[in-house]
């Protein structure tokens, strides 16, 4: 009961008035006056009404409330509740905000213990003396534990109304992942136009969610897609797939510039991938990574690696290990696209491997293994072009296979020196072919590197016999006591030097050369010789002080081959393929790599030619963090020319390239952005920028993206805006606007409030 008051009795009516407190159990009344209608068990109250409930609270005018069903109304009213224990619900939960929800509204109905129906008013998450943020709505209906349903919404920021939704589902209960309508992004492009991106968030289960997604460009047409995750026991997966409906567009990319039409098109994009763990010791794997049309890639992908993709793939595989065997079945199929007119397909339909890993021969220091390989090999080229009467015309050229493989290996290692170690092996290999390779007969003399792919089986035997020998490896130590980096040095050198010898093929040029597998040079002498330096610090401070670390690695390598033609096909340097010049020595490769810890690092690697005195191609990239505030991630390279060498004397395909991605946050990640760009330097010219900035409040936030694609002839500029709140978040759609994460080379950050 109140303090004072005063009270008017009859068995049909009590009349309180005056500091008035009724004790209901669980609920709490206070007015100025209460009227207790006794058989109805109804209140009605008036003056500094104040409803009380646990952890919700309710401020009005004037109430109505029946005490036997728990419910009531309460006019021109505002209220608040604790969404959940503070205690024990991390704050991040709600993206740094209490867990506490404001409501108001000409009426408050309250229809349960903890849902409410207001009547033009609005709510928050955002319990600041004045919210950053409310929406305001004609109806809500308001669940405490769950979701907050709102109807011709409007989204004000400080007072100033944003945009308009007709239907808002925000979600409220303790849980993190909640299933709900995110909010809208906004964006803009000159090919696109205007664009509306939307999205529903679907949580199925704690182990499973889907999202998705519709975008509206008020130029191009619209797009609609989907995303999925899950974990299950002992699996997990995740795929995506985006439609998009293209109409008919004219863009004008620059001012005064050439109008350009494109026809309308549908397309499409899947990516996804799973694995499954299966009795028997087996495990399946599947991927896919598959679009329809490489233009839209190219066009609508904000991402620069989706937009400069070119392979379409997908792929299955089952293995399984079982007390040193090993079995793979894969399947996979991969298509290039070298512009828009030509393509390769690449693959296997299927390939099973069957291996044994190395085992000791009876009590011996020898070891044993084999590989058993079988593959049915998919390739095909597909090329168009227009012919006299300018129609285009496509020609394919299929050359899938069947190839078997089998290979022993014996192996004899040595290694009773510290300083020198040599591992010898001996391997047989066999191999067929259901096809093999015929000269060109319309004009073999003229033209004896063209070859056709005939019907007629091929098979190969060649030893391949190896050593390789590390050392002897020279060390010093060097006592650094004034240094503040480490207490001491060490520099290692490893000479090192790698002998193969395979025996006569016959009938190589019959072989057609598919891979790797396929163009081996036989009666062939391979001598690789290199030497590795390594510098490891004993560190003094940091996490690891006191530990050895190795802060700088050179690694320098050259091959000589006694057949020239063996340097074509040599996979260990990048340069080394069959539009090259045979040669009997490779380039020398050098490989560069530093790393002092582990906030800072980075590599050079490159190839010189000695014969032409010249480099051939070189690249570097490093990275650098600074207390998780800031990431960056730069690299370059160049494909150089060298006049006289087959494959570099083209100056059409000289490759000379910058690119750089900052990412920062500050304060808790408060605020923060990214900034990448891709420089072609060849052409003096950006391929792409890229500028993003988010700002965090308390219980809201804002993130923005502008980004420049394209030449200097052809540029589409994009931006793009999207706004998070405490509990709903924001998201990325499927074509990449908004993407990423902190931390990650060329992402873009996203809000903490980010599903």
């Amino acid at each position: 009961m109140a303090k004072q008051w005063t009270m008017n009795y009859n068995p049909e009516l009590a009349r309180f008035e005056g500091d008035v407190e009724i004790d209901c159990g669980e609920h709490q009344l206070f007015g100025s006056e209460m009227e207790f209608f006794i058989e109805q068990g109804k209140i009605i109250g008036k003056g500094n009404v104040v409803f009380s409930s646990g952890t919700s609270r309710i401020s009005a005018d004037r109430m109505e409330f029946d005490t036997r069903t728990k419910t009531g109304t309460f006019y021109n009213a505002s209220g608040n509740a604790t969404l959940a224990d503070p205690k024990l619900v991390a704050r991040s939960q709600f993206g740094t905000q209490e867990s506490d929800v404001y409501f108001y509204g000409e009426t408050i109905e309250k229809l349960g213990s903890r849902r409410y129906r207001i009547t033009k008013g609005g709510f928050t998450t955002c319990v600041q003396p004045t919210p950053r943020w409310i929406i305001t709505s004609e109806s809500v209906t308001l669940d405490l534990d769950h979701y907050a349903i709102l109807r011709d919404s409007i989204f004000r920021v400080k007072g100033v109304p944003l945009f308009y939704l007709p239907v808002l589902y925000y979600p409220l209960q303790e849980d993190d992942r909640a299933t709900g309508i995110l909010l809208p992004q906004y964006g803009s492009s000159a090919v696109r136009g205007q664009q509306i991106s939307n999205a529903f968030f679907w949580a199925m289960s704690r182990s499973a969610d889907a999202t998705f997604f519709h975008d509206w460009f008020s130029k191009s047409g619209q797009g609609m897609g989907s995303e999925a995750r899950y974990i299950a026991e002992r699996g997990e997966g995740n795929g995506r797939f985006y439609h998009l409906r293209e109409r008919p567009t004219s863009t004008r990319t620059r001012p005064g510039g050439p109008v350009t039409t494109t026809p309308g098109k549908r397309a499409y994009d899947f990516r996804g991938g799973f694995g499954q763990a299966l009795p028997l010791g087996l495990r399946a794997r599947g991927r896919a990574d598959y679009f329809s049309d490489i233009t839209i890639q190219q066009t609508y992908f904000t991402n620069i690696y989706d937009a400069s993709r070119r392979q379409r793939s997908y792929a299955a595989n089952l293995s399984g290990n079982w007390r040193g065997y090993s079995f793979n079945g894969t399947y996979n199929r991969e298509e290039t696209f070298f512009g828009l007119q030509s393509s390769t397909l690449t693959g296997s339909a299927p390939r099973f491997n069957f291996s044994q890993a190395e085992r000791p021969l009876g009590g011996l220091p020898i070891y044993f293994s084999f590989n058993a390989d079988y593959a049915t090999i998919l390739r095909n080229s597909v090329e168009t072009k227009k012919d006299k009467d300018n129609v285009d015309v496509t020609t394919a050229l299929e050359t899938g296979l069947d190839r078997r493989d089998f290979q022993t290996t014996i192996r004899f290692p040595f290694t009773q020196l510290r300083f020198l170690t040599v591992n010898s092996s001996l391997a047989w290999r066999y191999t067929t072919w259901s096809e093999s390779r015929m000269p060109d007969p319309a004009n073999p003399d003229r033209f004896p590197d063209r070859f056709l792919q005939v019907e007629v089986p091929v098979r190969r035997r060649f030893a391949d016999v190896q050593t390789r020998i590390v050392g002897p490896v020279f060390q010093k130590i060097f006592n650094t006591p004034d240094n503040a980096f480490a207490d001491k040095y060490k520099h290692v050198v490893e000479p090192f030097v790698n002998i193969q010898r395979v025996t006569p093929i016959d009938g190589f040029r019959r072989i057609p050369q598919l891979d790797a597998e396929d163009s081996i040079v036989g009666n062939t002498t391979r001598v690789s010789y290199g030497v590795t330096n390594r510098v490891f610090a004993k560190l003094r401070a940091g996490p690891n002080a006191g530990n050895a670390r190795e802060v700088v690695s050179l690694n320098v390598t050259q091959t000589y081959y006694s057949d020239a033609r063996a340097s074509q096909f040599d996979r260990q340097f990048g340069t080394s393929f069959t539009g090259t010049q045979p040669a009997k020595l490779s380039p020398v490769s050098l490989n560069l790599r530093f790393s002092p810890n582990e906030v800072t690092g980075g590599n050079l690697n490159a190839e010189y030619d000695t014969k032409f005195m010249a480099l051939r191609t070189v690249g570097a990239n490093g990275t650098y963090a600074y207390k998780e505030r800031i990431y960056q991630v730069a690299g370059w390279s160049q494909r150089r020319f060298i006049k006289g060498l087959s494959g570099f004397d083209d100056r059409n395909s000289l490759e000379h390239y910058l690119n750089s991605a900052t990412t920062f946050q500050f304060r808790d990640n408060e605020f923060g952005g990214i900034y990448l760009f891709n420089y072609d330097l060849t052409k003096n010219a950006f391929l792409q920028q890229r500028i993003v900035g988010y700002y965090n409040a308390q219980c809201c936030g804002i993130t923005a993206e502008f980004q420049v694609v394209g030449t200097s002839r052809v540029k589409d500029k994009r931006f793009n805006v999207a706004f998070s709140l405490a509990g709903i978040g924001t998201f990325s759609n499927l074509l990449g606007a908004l993407s990423g994460a902190p931390g990650q080379p060329g992402q873009v950050p996203f809000s903490p409030f980010s599903r």
